[in-house]
């Protein structure tokens, strides 16, 4: 089930990034990716309380069913993409049949990165949280969305009135000061404050890396996006994995 599952989703995460990156107009490109990445986490952060709800309450057959409910209905609205026109794209190459694209490589591995925090994140902080005393750790999750939608719809237009540079240098700021605080944050006043200012970094950073690699690459995203999905679900599968040893270890 998972190779299947892996198989689409690779497909499809790389093949919706590069449908935007053709039919969105450069001029609002930044903004367009912002609302579509925004999609994708405000999913990521109401689908874990919401399937905790359908086990608590019926069983792990009802969600799987709910999922299945879910992905029959994505194929339909996908359908409907079909007609779209979109410009021809050149013969895509990323020279010497090397698999990556190698204007895309030091973005995505940035974004990675900032992925590999939030996988690492996701998995152990509801336990730190615990251990302090916080019986509700989704409040967290709940700030980090509610901030996402308001920085990707208020401030989407952000992302193509500054150059991209301008943009993901301050993002990145972001999440190194709120990982400072939160290695010496013990209430749910601090773990909120945390994710504030996590979630106004995230807001921006993604879609302007995105846009940041579109305008790098040219006319020929394909590659480009493969490279970053590639790269960037590599550093939020190993998040978990490598801190889950360090935990153990220190």
């Amino acid at each position: 089930v998972r190779v299947f599952h892996g198989i689409g989703f690779g497909f499809f995460h790389t093949a919706s990034f590069t449908f935007i990156a053709n039919t969105a107009s450069k001029a609002h490109r930044g903004q367009s990716l912002g609302y579509f990445s925004l999609s994708m986490t405000l999913a990521s952060a109401l689908a874990p309380a919401i399937g905790m709800l359908l086990i608590n309450h019926f069983s792990f057959t009802i969600l799987f069913l709910v999922c299945l409910g879910l992905s029959f209905c994505s194929l339909l609205v996908t359908e409907q993409l079909a007609g779209e026109q979109t410009p021809p794209l050149q013969a895509a190459s990323t020279g010497d049949g090397f698999l990556l694209s190698p204007k895309a490589i030091r973005p995505s591995v940035t974004n990675a990165i900032s992925l590999f925090t939030w996988g690492a994140l996701a998995a152990f902080f509801p336990l730190y949280a615990v251990e302090h005393g916080v019986n509700n750790p989704g409040l967290f999750f709940t700030t980090v969305a509610l901030m996402l939608l308001l920085g990707r719809t208020v401030g989407g237009k952000i992302l193509d009135l500054y150059k991209r540079e301008n943009v993901i240098l301050p993002c990145l700021i972001a999440y190194v000061i709120s990982m400072a605080i939160l290695a010496f944050s013990e209430t749910l006043f601090m773990f909120i404050l945390v994710a504030v200012i996590w979630g106004i970094g995230n807001a921006f950073s993604m879609p302007s890396l995105v846009a940041y690699i579109l305008d790098r690459e040219g006319s020929s995203p394909g590659p480009a996006m493969g490279t970053l999905t590639a790269i960037s679900d590599l550093g939020i599968s190993l998040g978990p994995v490598i801190m889950g040893i360090v935990i153990h270890v220190t």
